[in-house]
């Protein structure tokens, strides 16, 4: 399992691939041109970190920015994690914790100004609410465009200190 920040035309495009391929596991309501306006802002404002497999095909992406989109990207102390999705296949493997690993440390050591991470999932979508609820020691609900939404959140160093637990930081 490769695991990077996509850097590079190619790789993004791959990812962006992958994310329209599999925008149905993010929400069953989200088109492909829904899909598009994502990454595009995900390409001009965030990052993109893609999971591959050992034939180097992806398995996962997740994407993050620094700052939150209503404030403008302004408030540089939070890192906003808005989707992760991965083939079936590996969603209940250690691939979740690699990845999350990855970009925890990623987050510390590129955007030192960033002091909680937060956590976005669709409120009906239990398995993330649920998933999320046990990393994070916070939430708040809010409106979103494809319905409500629940924002998780913990000091990045909540991440750093339960990582450290599996040795994974």
């Amino acid at each position: 399992m490769f695991i990077s920040i996509c850097n590079d035309d190619h790789n993004l495009a791959k990812a962006a691939l992958f994310i329209i391929e599999h925008k149905h596991m993010i929400h069953p309501a989200y088109t492909t041109t829904d899909m598009v306006a994502l990454i595009y802002g995900y390409v001009t404002n965030g990052h993109i970190i893609t999971v591959k497999d050992g034939n180097g095909d992806i398995i996962g992406v997740t994407a993050f920015f620094i700052g939150t989109e209503d404030e403008q990207f302004r408030n540089k102390q939070i890192a906003y994690v808005d989707i992760a999705v991965c083939k079936k296949e590996y969603k209940l493997s250690r691939m979740f914790m690699r990845g999350l690993s990855f970009l925890i440390h990623t987050i510390a050591t590129e955007y030192s100004t960033v002091e909680e991470v937060q956590f976005a999932a669709l409120v009906d979508n239990e398995y993330l609410c649920e998933l999320y609820g046990k990393l994070t020691t916070s939430h708040f609900d809010r409106s979103g465009t494809i319905g409500d939404e629940r924002v998780f959140s913990a000091p990045i160093s909540h991440f750093q200190s339960f990582l450290a637990k599996f040795s994974l930081l």
